[in-house]
């Protein structure tokens, strides 16, 4: 199954720093995943950004609840509380360009893998840079999962 979802950034260029958050809204993404209660998946990630021109190092942080985060461009500071619902994270530094956009997939040989818990439809992601990132404005990151049961 593949799922994505697609965050639109503010309309402005400031920078992020190493650890900050990239959200729309605020809010944590939920990707929906097609899995039974109890059966574990693999999930494997690609990130599609709308900016040819820069290339941003991400991390993927995914939860098996949601919660509010800091605002777009703050330092993401997961709770205790928070973390207890971690399933794991995919990093993404490689990126090849195309004419109007570029493509970042991780290491197939570093998925993760997650049992489903009672929010089965549904991860949850929080996107957090790996290095400084000057974005443009408006700049769109599509999140595709690529989830075998």
């Amino acid at each position: 199954m593949v799922s994505k979802r697609t965050i639109t950034r503010p309309a402005n260029v400031t920078a992020y720093s190493i650890g900050d958050v990239l959200s729309g809204d605020g809010i944590v993404i939920p990707i929906a995943i097609d899995a039974d209660l109890g059966n574990s998946v693999i999930v494997n990630s690609s990130i599609i950004s709308s900016n040819p021109a820069s290339t941003p190092s991400l991390t993927l942080n995914f939860y098996s609840e949601s919660f509010t985060v800091a605002a777009d461009n703050a330092a993401f500071v997961p709770t205790a509380a928070n973390q207890k619902n971690f399933l794991g994270k995919i990093k993404h530094t490689n990126w090849a360009a195309t004419t109007n956009e570029k493509t970042s997939t991780n290491d197939i040989s570093k998925p993760i893998c997650v049992v489903p818990t009672l929010s089965a439809a549904h991860i949850f992601c929080v996107v957090t840079l790996e290095s400084v990132y000057t974005p443009t404005s408006a700049e769109q990151i599509t999140i595709v999962l690529n989830i075998v049961q």
